[in-house]
């Protein structure tokens, strides 16, 4: 029988490597019991951010993950076998915004009140880079989910970003988190809005693990 996802497959020929400091895609990572090494992509998101709106989003975000791939040096101990690197990047989109995390307080306080009691979509692209075999293998893509807030007072939105929270998130909230209780409804992939959408990103791991064997 041919597997589907990692799980059922047996080891992994290739080592994993998760291009990002995010703990919630270490987590996921995790979460699908896939052994990962993590290594902090060097690439620089300002390089392309100027270019965000006239890209769009689903470009946008699968060429920042295709670049925080494709940039990770790896170490001697990675160099010699097969390395399967995860780069990817989340934004939040509403009213054809890119929005990314908060650099302050005011901007996130201006992010969640833009979204109050609107649907906004959450853009996740995702870069695999199978290196150090003799034909490298690449597979880009994005995944969008649907998000549905409910009507924020100025009261709750201060109260949330006086607990931290918002400032390391794309859209200024984390539903995995406390944010996730402004949440009414989703459509789509509820990873996805965490960061990595787990279920299409162990589909691939399966299948370019099927390309090596």
């Amino acid at each position: 029988m041919i597997s589907s996802f990692p799980l059922s497959g047996g080891p992994l020929p290739f080592k994993v490597v998760l291009a990002s400091q995010s703990p919630r895609r270490s987590e996921l990572l995790t979460m699908a019991q896939i052994p990962f090494t993590k290594i902090v992509s060097p690439f620089d998101e300002a390089e392309i951010r100027p270019h965000k709106n006239s890209m769009g989003a689903a470009a946008y975000v699968s060429l920042s993950a295709s670049k925080k791939a494709s940039s990770i040096i790896l170490p001697p101990s990675l160099s010699s076998s097969p390395v399967l690197v995860i780069g990817s990047d989340t934004v939040v989109v509403h009213d054809s915004k890119i929005l990314e995390k908060p650099t302050s307080n005011e901007e996130a306080f201006a992010m969640l009140t833009s979204l109050s009691s609107q649907t906004h979509s959450v853009y996740t692209g995702v870069s695999l880079h199978l290196l150090n075999i003799p034909s490298p293998i690449t597979k880009t893509f994005h995944s969008t989910t649907s998000v549905k807030f409910s009507p924020l007072t100025p009261s709750d939105i201060s109260s949330y970003i006086q607990t931290g929270e918002p400032m390391d998130k794309a859209g200024s909230y984390g539903i995995q988190g406390i944010g996730g209780q402004f949440v009414e409804s989703i459509n789509g992939c509820y990873f996805n809005v965490m960061g990595l959408p787990i279920n299409r990103v162990c589909k691939l791991i399966s299948e370019m693990a099927k390309e090596i064997e």
